[in-house]
């Protein structure tokens, strides 16, 4: 049995999807769970593998606000040493790299987080590495970036650009509009997520992305096209933009895991405004 904590998240649902017909699924979350040690050793005793999604990210964070993020991944990776679960997928993330200069970044690249969640989350990588290394463990800590899909956090410029071509409304790009993130696909993050489950003796930090590294003017572009939206973009070249560069090497994850993505950014958009139409893929 495989069990997920924040198993009713947005890349929990999807996660659940994946897996319906080939494992059963301890969902956990705050519903249900305090996330204590104790409570945690009497839920994981039927379990073989752990998923830790939850987490917390806000806006306008104090540090207190992330102590949770740090807490629950300590008394979940007790608990499970304690009911010997060592095949454990940590999600971490691309902040842990903040605003380093020297891209592709790679699980090499000195870490050097710019905010709160981000140095939460290399403090869980580093709870999960102490595991490893003192109980044998084998935790993979994925280094996520932003995920796209149906039900993603609201308010961001993704979100912000499909909501507003979907009302055939103009997507303004400050600046050049050049700046770059790394995206995957929620269905791409799920099934690399089940295939690191299907190698339980491998451990250690992986960056996991679909090679989508995009610029604010394609992503733009691209979401007006798939959303019948076309050419329909304003250019305020004198407003700042953000000209960041987020961008992540995946080779070790997808040669050691022999796992690719199917979606490309396109495609990926396409399925979302299946889904948003009521329609499967």
């Amino acid at each position: 049995m495989i069990a997920v904590t924040g198993g009713t998240g947005f890349i929990g649902n999807y996660l659940q999807d994946q897996l319906t017909g080939k494992e059963p699924c301890l969902i956990l979350s705050r519903k249900n769970t305090d996330y204590s040690k104790e409570q945690l050793i009497e839920q994981l005793a039927k379990c073989n593998c752990v998923v830790h999604l939850a987490g917390v990210r806000l806006k306008e964070p104090k540090f207190d606000d992330y102590l949770p993020n740090i807490q629950i991944t300590e008394n979940l990776l007790y608990a499970c040493q304690k009911t010997g679960i060592k095949n454990i997928v940590l999600a971490s993330s691309i902040a842990v790299y903040g605003q380093n200069d020297t891209t592709p970044w790679t699980e090499k690249t000195p870490l050097n987080p710019v905010n709160f969640y981000g140095l939460s989350k290399l403090m869980m990588e580093e709870i999960g590495t102490y595991y490893n290394q003192k109980y044998e463990m084998a935790i993979k800590m994925l280094r996520i970036p932003q995920v796209m899909g149906i039900g993603e956090r609201k308010g961001y410029m993704l979100d912000i650009f499909i909501q507003r071509a979907r009302e055939k409304l103009p997507l303004e790009l400050y600046g050049s509009g050049n700046g770059k993130r790394e995206y995957i696909y929620v269905k791409d993050l799920v099934s690399a997520i089940e295939t690191t489950l299907n190698h339980p003796e491998k451990k250690g930090v992986f960056n996991i992305g679909a090679n989508l590294c995009i610029s604010h003017r394609i992503l733009a572009k691209t979401i007006n096209s798939v959303f019948d939206n076309q050419d329909n973009l304003i250019d305020h070249p004198e407003m700042q933009s953000d000209e960041t560069l987020y961008s992540m090497n995946t080779d070790k994850f997808m040669r050691e895991f022999d796992w690719k993505p199917k979606y490309t950014l396109k495609r990926a958009l396409m399925d979302m405004k299946k889904i948003n139409n009521g329609e499967r893929m």
